[in-house]
């Protein structure tokens, strides 16, 4: 059995989306010493933070991917839920590095923008 000796694990374009998540999420205790993960563009959402958290919290992760490219599979979290997973990778694994990319301006909890007189 490889899977305790996995450092890098790119997921990257799959398609994982909220269920993948929670399998991968059940096998993390399996990936004890794992540092890197990719998961840019698999359709992720707020859905899937739960799982992603739990992830941080178990494997000694210093480098997690969650950006987007292209047209395909985006992820898609919302400004709070960006803002939630930022706060725990900080709180967890001060030194891990997370790339994800800002939700889009149109998101339903952006602030509005202010108009000066």
């Amino acid at each position: 059995n490889l899977t305790p000796h996995l450092q890098t694990l790119v997921l990257n374009g799959n398609n994982l989306g909220h269920n993948g998540m929670k399998a991968l999420c059940a096998a993390s205790s399996s990936l004890s010493i794992l540092q890197r993960l990719y998961l840019d563009n698999n359709n992720l959402g707020d859905d899937s933070l739960e799982s992603l958290m739990l992830i941080i919290d178990k494997c000694p992760l210093e480098k997690l991917w969650l950006n987007n490219y292209g047209d395909d599979m985006k992820n898609h979290f919302s400004s709070h839920g960006t803002q939630l997973l930022k706060k725990r990778a900080e709180s967890i694994r001060p030194r891990m590095h997370l790339y994800i990319d800002d939700p889009p301006a149109t998101d339903d909890t952006a602030t509005p923008p202010t108009t000066e007189d």
